[in-house]
């Protein structure tokens, strides 16, 4: 066999599901996300229904597109991290999220406090830009929302 062959993908851990890979690493969701969108969805609907009434139990289904959206957030943050630690020739397990946000699970120790540092702060910074970009998406719509 070939040295070049790639390695065999790890098995998904239990309660996890793969739903695709960013940098040829893994990207899990946990099975507590779900119950995290249901409860976003429900908590989401009344305001919905505020802003566009008679909508209906669709009301529910932009509440689990909002968690959809915010968990996106969270991945661009996590993925981020994954990216610069790979551009400085880390492993990346996996990238995994769960109930309380993500994580991204690298192979290593930082050699130097430099890399250490851009691998911390570059996902603080991505969800900078995220909300940035939110808040300027805010000012454009019509309404100050996407609804």
């Amino acid at each position: 066999m070939s040295d070049s062959a790639p390695s065999p993908r790890p098995p998904v851990p239990r309660g996890m599901f793969r739903v695709g890979s960013i940098a040829g690493s893994d990207v899990l969701v946990s099975s507590t996300w779900f119950l995290v969108a249901g409860l976003i969805a429900v908590l989401m609907a009344p305001r919905v229904e505020q802003i566009e009434p008679g909508l209906g139990p669709m009301k529910y289904v932009v509440g689990v597109l909002f968690a959809v959206v915010l968990y996106g957030a969270i991945l661009l943050h996590e993925a981020s991290h994954a990216v610069v630690a790979r551009r400085y020739g880390f492993r990346i397990r996996s990238i995994t999220l769960h109930f309380l946000g993500g994580a991204t699970e690298i192979d290593g120790e930082a050699r130097r406090p430099a890399q250490e540092f851009w691998i911390a702060v570059v996902g603080p910074i991505t969800s900078l830009a995220v909300g940035g970009a939110a808040l300027a998406l805010w000012f454009v719509t019509p309404r100050g929302c996407c609804c």
